[in-house]
């Protein structure tokens, strides 16, 4: 087993083996495209709560180069930084069979990442270190959960991140009013952000 140091894409997935140790950056997608300031993303603030939900299937992992065992970070390439920071930003993950993200799935998600008030960098990837690793099984798809709760003061057409195509490749839910974290994501967007 390897240790991935970072796989980038949405996912920059760390791994830890038991015999050897072999650090290597893995990018799913390709590309440089870019969501636009009010299409939703694990960044976008254009309203002040979001949930989001997106599968990195085991086939693109394994092509990319990663292996099972432990995730230990996870990451966005960020171009452009939310105006304010996301309180409560929460990051879950769980296998899936699902090849994507036509349905939403709130069930059994491992927590593995929490920041009370998240600000982004920009200009690179963003790592985030995991309090809880995740354990990929090498086999399964991987489902990751982000959500934080209302942003303040207010709104902002912010927080841009690149993309892929992937048809229903991602989901989300977002309102000005009430906090995201915990209900149903329901609008698809037919790409995934790295």
């Amino acid at each position: 087993m390897k240790l991935i140091n970072t796989l980038y894409l949405m996912l920059i997935l760390v791994m830890v083996g038991t015999s050897t140790v072999n650090a290597q950056n893995i990018i799913l997608g390709s590309g440089t495209t870019v969501n636009t300031t009010t299409v939703a993303s694990p960044i976008n603030i254009w309203y002040r709560s979001l949930r989001y939900q997106t599968v990195y299937t085991a086939a693109e992992l394994q092509a990319a180069g990663a292996a099972p065992g432990l995730i230990l970070q996870m990451g966005w390439y960020v171009t452009q930084v939310p105006l304010n920071a996301m309180p409560n930003y929460t990051i879950s993950m769980k296998h899936t069979s699902a090849t994507n993200a036509a349905t939403h799935d709130g069930t059994g998600l491992q927590q593995v990442y929490n920041n009370p008030l998240y600000a982004t960098t920009a200009g690179g990837w963003d790592m985030l270190t995991l309090q809880t690793p995740f354990i990929w099984n090498g086999v399964d798809n991987i489902l990751v959960d982000v959500c934080f709760d209302q942003v303040n003061p207010t709104y902002n057409a912010s927080g841009q991140v690149r993309t892929y195509t992937a048809t229903t490749g991602a989901r989300y839910s977002r309102s000005d009013v009430t906090p995201q974290c915990g209900l149903n994501t329901g609008t698809t967007l037919n790409e995934k952000h790295k």
